[in-house]
């Protein structure tokens, strides 16, 4: 009889420290969670590397910094990289891999994804972490073109020549320079102004992205130096009217397209050093309405003067218009 006394007094007890520590509010002790160290989260747009997006032990999306995660927590985009295998250098391109928003390290709202070139290939809708669809944009060859965009899209030999049929659109600058061409100061092909016409071209150690409407460039001409985080932020900046108004080197400033220019040789990426070179000046004369006029001197990449020019409008250059293809 004792031995079952105890028990139940044991019993009793047990259920009495339980309910004490309920109304308490004293919940039981666990050790914590092994997790990564992250910073608070702090609403902002982010451009980073694919390399750097990783996933934490609680599932969210970090980014990952000096050795530190960040919880992404806003618009973002992420850029990723390719090995080029059309010159000899076998160089690193970085392109636009995807972009779309993270609502406190979960994917959120609609995300796109691009192919090397910028053609979207997937779309994605999210919500709070959870995928809603996932669509292919599965086109032909023959499909993607104007229709699509409202653009025209192209390079010159450096990026595809033309054996290369994966884009219809993409042509050769043999093809280009018979296609278009530059009349009183506009992009002309055979049906007349070109409108919504989206250049991409590599020119040496550059990518570059120009648009053209209503036969002239708008906004900006960016260029990306290869190998070079994205994004470079050199460009060229035009007015309303299609002017330029800015020139990258210097923020060399110009009223409707006229004033003293200096053309610079493209910086070149020193992955040692993780900086650009800087680079010497390439061409320099004075601009009127857009186009070179009077004496214009031009040197090698030594700095030494190898040629001066002095034109008159008739044979002058228009300076918005990327020069290795139209002029």
């Amino acid at each position: 009889i004792m031995k079952i006394i105890i028990i139940v007094l044991g019993i009793c007890g047990m259920i009495n420290f339980s309910c004490a520590q309920q109304k308490n509010g004293m919940p039981p002790k666990f050790p914590p969670a092994k997790s990564e160290q992250i910073k608070k989260i702090k609403k902002q747009t982010y451009v980073i590397n694919l390399n750097d997006l990783e996933l934490n032990n609680d599932k969210l999306y970090v980014w990952k910094i000096n050795n530190q995660y960040q919880i992404l927590d806003g618009p973002t985009n992420v850029y990723s990289q390719y090995q080029s295998t059309r010159d000899n250098n076998q160089s690193l391109m970085s392109y636009m891999y995807s972009k779309g928003e993270f609502l406190e390290g979960k994917y959120h709202g609609k995300w796109l994804f691009y192919d090397k070139i910028g053609k979207i290939i997937r779309t994605e809708k999210w919500n709070n972490g959870i995928l809603i669809y996932s669509k292919k944009n599965e086109m032909k060859p023959s499909e993607i073109s104007i229709s699509d965009y409202d653009q025209d899209y192209w390079v010159c030999d450096e990026c595809l020549n033309d054996n290369d049929t994966k884009y219809s659109t993409y042509k050769s600058i043999e093809k280009v320079k018979n296609e278009y061409f530059l009349k009183n100061g506009l992009l002309m092909n055979s049906k007349g102004i070109v409108n919504n016409l989206k250049i991409f071209f590599k020119n040496k150690n550059t990518y570059e992205f120009i648009t053209i409407n209503k036969g002239l460039p708008i906004l900006r001409h960016e260029i990306q130096i290869d190998g070079a985080p994205i994004p470079t932020t050199l460009q060229i900046l035009y007015d309303d009217k299609g002017n330029i108004k800015e020139y990258f080197k210097n923020k060399l400033k110009f009223e409707k397209g006229s004033g003293m220019l200096k053309i610079f040789y493209y910086p070149v990426w020193n992955d040692n050093l993780q900086k650009l070179n800087e680079s010497g000046i390439k061409e320099e004369g004075e601009i009127k309405n857009n186009f070179k006029i009077g004496n214009w001197k031009y040197y090698n990449e030594n700095g030494d003067l190898i040629k001066s020019i002095n034109y008159i409008f008739k044979d002058s250059v228009d300076v918005r218009f990327p020069n290795c293809l139209f002029n």
